[in-house]
C-alpha cells in the first residue's frame, strides 16, 4: 500500500495493518532520459571554462522496488488490493460483512469514513498528548472486492521532518480506538446536531463538514472493538420518513407506513394513477437489499422500493426526493 508523507501505516475499512519502508528501498529522484549537458548544453564563460549546461522541463520521479533488497516489486492481492507478505500470503478479509456496507461513491459511504477518520485523529492527540493540528487524517476509495469500493482511513503526522506518530498510534491502539469510540458516543454540547465544534468540528476539516456525525463514526467503532452491527430503530426510521414527508406532501398523497414481507416502510408515497413508492430507510453501514428483494415486495404488495441511508434522508431530503427509485 501506499503511505502518507511521515506515516508508514494505514486503517484498512475495519482492520489495520502495519508497513514500513526500510532504508534503501526507495530508489533516490531521478530524471527522466532526456538531452544532457554533454550533448545539448552550452559552454559556459570564462568563469568555468570547461563546464557546460543545459536547461530543460523535466519529470522526477520515485521508484519503490518493493520491501525486499532484491527488488522484485510487491505481492498484491487482486481481489483486494492489499500488500502481501511474500514469505507468508495467508488468508485475510479487508472488507465489511456482506451484511454491511459503506460505499465510498455515496455521501452517506464517505459520512462514515471520514467520520471515523476525524474521531479516531482526535483521540490519539488525546491519548498521545500532542497538539490536534500535528495529526491529519487521509481518506481514499480502495477496491473491496468484485463491485465494492469502500474507504481507506490513514492518520499521518504533520510535522516537518517527521514526529513518530504513526509508531506511537499503532502502540496505543487499543487505548485510542476505546478513546475515539468514547468521543462518537457523547458530546458536551446538549445542542449537538451530530457534528459541531465542540465534538467533530475545526478549521482544518471544514471541508468535510457536511459530511461529518459521531454517530456513523462510533458505529465503526462499536463494529471494530465488538462486531456489533448497526441497525435504525423504528423511531429513528419514523423521524427520517416525517422530514421527507414535509416536502413530499407538495406533490404526492403521504400515507402511513406499512409492514411487507417484515420489512417496516415508514412512508408511503401515492401518485395521482395510484402507484405506490415505499420508503425502506437504512442506516448508512447497512447493506442495501438487492434488486431481487425489492422486486419480491413489488409483486407481493404493489409497493415499489426506495431504499436510502438516514444520513441522507436528515441532511438532503430534497436529493432524496428527486432520487426517490434509483435501481
Amino acid at each position: 500500500m501506499g503511505t502518507f508523507p511521515n506515516s508508514g501505516w494505514g486503517y484498512h475499512d475495519a482492520t489495520i495493518s502495519s508497513f514500513r519502508l526500510t532504508p534503501g528501498d526507495t530508489l533516490p529522484a531521478r530524471l527522466l532520459v532526456g538531452g544532457t549537458s554533454f550533448s545539448s548544453g552550452a559552454q559556459q564563460a570564462s568563469f568555468a571554462p570547461s563546464l557546460y549546461a543545459h536547461v530543460r522541463a523535466g519529470e522526477l520521479f520515485v521508484s519503490n522496488k518493493g520491501p525486499n533488497r532484491g527488488g522484485a516489486g510487491f505481492l498484491i492481492c487482486p481481489t483486494c488490493g492489499r500488500a502481501l507478505d511474500p514469505d507468508d500470503p495467508g488468508s485475510h478479509q479487508y472488507h465489511l460483512p456482506d451484511t454491511m456496507d459503506a460505499p465510498f461513491g455515496q455521501p452517506s459511504g464517505k459520512a462514515v469514513w471520514y467520520s471515523f477518520g476525524t474521531l479516531l485523529a482526535n483521540a490519539a492527540a488525546i491519548v498521545l498528548q500532542v497538539d490536534p493540528g500535528e495529526l491529519r487524517v487521509g481518506v481514499r476509495a480502495v477496491k473491496r472486492g468484485p463491485g465494492t469500493i469502500h474507504g481507506e482511513v490513514s492518520l499521518y503526522d504533520d510535522v516537518p521532518g517527521g514526529a513518530g506518530y504513526a509508531r506511537a498510534i499503532q502502540g496505543n491502539l487499543e487505548d485510542i480506538l476505546r478513546k475515539a469510540l468514547d468521543l462518537g458516543l457523547k458530546c458536551y454540547n446538549p445542542d449537538c446536531p451530530g457534528a459541531c465544534y465542540h465534538c467533530m468540528l475545526d478549521y482544518r476539516n471544514q471541508k468535510v463538514h457536511p459530511l461529518l456525525d459521531r454517530e456513523l463514526g462510533a458505529a465503526i467503532l462499536k463494529y471494530v472493538l465488538h462486531g456489533d452491527q448497526p441497525t435504525l430503530d423504528r423511531q429513528v426510521m419514523d423521524h427520517c420518513a416525517n422530514v421527507l414527508g414535509e416536502f413530499a406532501q407538495v406533490t404526492w398523497q403521504v400515507k402511513p407506513g406499512v409492514a411487507a414481507d417484515g420489512q417496516y416502510f415508514p412512508l408511503v408515497l401515492e401518485d395521482r394513477a395510484r402507484n405506490r413508492i415505499g420508503l425502506w430507510v437504512i442506516h448508512p453501514l447497512e447493506a442495501r437489499p438487492t434488486a431481487e428483494e425489492r422486486q419480491a415486495i413489488l409483486a407481493q404488495f404493489g409497493l415499489r422500493c426506495a431504499v436510502h441511508t438516514s444520513f441522507d434522508l436528515e441532511r438532503r431530503p430534497l436529493w432524496v426526493l428527486d432520487h426517490l427509485v434509483t435501481g
